[in-house]
């Protein structure tokens, strides 16, 4: 709340303490003696908000639950007037991480995220997104009642900035403190994350997923404002190349030969705190730039990390190769997005989605989207594919659906394994056995595996166990993978009509 009146109203963010040495003494009770321009406690440190009666400064009737009022006194008097940025939200914890600090990471308490939410005026919530229970942090409440706060919040924010350019959610479900059966509730905590990405989803709302254990980040605030070139192009491949690599015949066919096609998801980033965290430590392994490397790296964090995005595009080899992580610039459910929208009811969001994407892909110089998370959305109908296809022309990897298919000329290749063993001897095993499962089943001799916080080592030292192994595996560069993979779907036209 604090941070939502600091944006809207360009205020401090300063918590109401009367010890002699607390910051508030410091700086409200004596030295400049700021002024108080928004009280969030009464003057005495009691608080405004008690679940009963009507909410303060209206006439709305409580919701019975303290937190919820609170949240609806910040949603009609910031986000239904405009003076928050709907277009910016910020899911973070509230002061409940106190009573155990050390669930987690200590700096997990994300306070150092909010500088930069707050500098774009964003909202900032902490709800339960499930309606069968009450939240663990207000047990008293009538179940539901804080998914249905949030639902309000996010309809406003849709309202006032959400329609036509999507809503940049930092944040993360707080699944180590509270609303998950990690802590006592039903929900597991990767069910509970899909069930935040829906309802968010419905209101054209994405994730920006500052999520545990490396979600902090400092002074975003001020990188935002490193200066980017308007455009980082990447090369895709031709066929003449693909011929030249004997990859392809000169006939137009794939150069099959027994081999079966290995292509890696250099993953997880697709939030700005763990680019920040993990990028200093992985990107410059000695051996990076030995073996080709898919980087999965949403585009929507250069708002946050600018500088880092800048910095891998001035230092790549020819072996790094640049894509979008789940589920393209941003992280929703993009089935959420499609018409008849659950939840929200609203019009589709895919105009928005097709737009915002496409800014981003074109300054990044991306045309694949390495996975897309359905989680407990629906799986992309023919006008999901067709938004895809806009700005994602050279493949696609959903989690659900169909194993192959090519949607108009785009390459769609179901999501497989995700391997994560951190001996390269185990890993090889895992892809191997796969590959094997794969091929029994009919599928092409193209295999996609996803990968996360791995270093270039790892995957040099896996790749080399694979081809100790079998030889016949040959991992590929992004675009020499999908480009081949295309024109496989184009020579079979039972895949490309969509397999099982």
């Amino acid at each position: 709340m604090a941070s939502t009146v600091a944006g809207a109203e360009n205020l401090l963010p300063i918590r109401y303490d009367p010890d002699p040495e607390s910051l508030y003494t410091q700086l409200v009770t004596g030295g400049p003696k700021l002024g108080v321009k928004v009280w969030l406690v009464n003057p005495d440190g009691s608080s405004r908000f008690t679940g009963q009666g009507t909410i303060p400064d209206g006439n709305r009737p409580s919701t019975g639950s303290a937190k919820c009022d609170a949240y609806l006194w910040m949603k009609q008097r910031y986000l239904d007037t405009g003076l928050c940025d709907g277009g910016y939200g910020a899911y973070y914890i509230d002061q409940f991480w106190l009573k155990n600090p050390r669930a987690t990471v200590l700096n997990h308490h994300c306070l150092t995220n909010h500088d930069y939410f707050i500098s774009q005026k964003a909202f900032f919530f902490d709800l339960h997104v499930w309606g069968d229970e009450p939240p663990i942090d207000d047990p008293q409440q009538k179940p539901g009642t804080d998914v249905e706060t949030l639902k309000e919040l996010l309809l406003s924010a849709y309202e006032q900035g959400g329609k036509d350019r999507m809503i940049h959610i930092g944040g993360f479900v707080p699944w180590a403190n509270k609303y998950t059966s990690h802590v006592g509730g039903k929900h597991e905590p990767v069910a509970t994350e899909w069930e935040y990405g829906k309802v968010i989803s419905a209101y054209n709302g994405y994730m920006d997923a500052d999520a545990v254990d490396d979600g902090a980040m400092a002074n975003a605030s001020f990188f935002r404002h490193f200066p980017l070139k308007p455009e980082y192009p990447q090369r895709w491949t031709t066929r003449q190349e693909l011929i030249d690599r004997k990859l392809l015949t000169a006939d137009g066919q794939v150069n099959v030969d027994g081999r079966q096609f290995l292509i890696f998801y250099v993953g997880d980033y697709d939030c700005a705190a763990w680019l920040y965290q993990w990028i200093p430590l992985i990107w410059d392994d000695p051996n990076r730039g030995k073996v080709p490397m898919m980087w999965a790296i949403g585009p929507h964090l250069a708002r946050r990390a600018p500088m880092a995005m800048d910095y891998l595009r001035r230092t790549a080899t020819a072996g790094d190769y640049f894509f979008a992580s789940d589920n393209g610039a941003g992280y929703c459910e993009p089935g959420m997005l499609q018409e008849p929208r659950e939840i929200s009811g609203l019009p589709s969001g895919l105009d928005a989605w097709q737009n915002h994407c496409e800014a981003f892909y074109r300054q990044w110089g991306l045309t694949v989207t390495g996975f897309i998370i359905y989680a407990h959305g629906p799986v992309l109908n023919d006008k999901g594919y067709t938004c895809y296809a806009a700005f994602s022309p050279n493949g696609i990897v959903p989690q659900f659906g169909p194993a192959t298919r090519l949607a108009g000329n785009m390459p769609v290749l179901r999501h497989d394994h995700d391997v994560q063993e951190d001996d390269p001897v185990a890993a090889a095993e895992h892809v191997l056995r796969r590959i094997e499962e794969r091929t029994k089943a009919g599928l092409p001799p193209f295999h996609w595996f996803r990968n996360i916080l791995k270093t270039p080592t790892w995957y040099l030292r896996t790749n080399e166990e694979i081809i100790k192994r079998n030889p016949k595996v040959e991992l590929l560069d992004a675009p020499a993978f999908f480009e081949l993979y295309r024109i496989y779907l184009h020579t079979h036209p039972e895949l490309a009509a969509g397999k099982p």
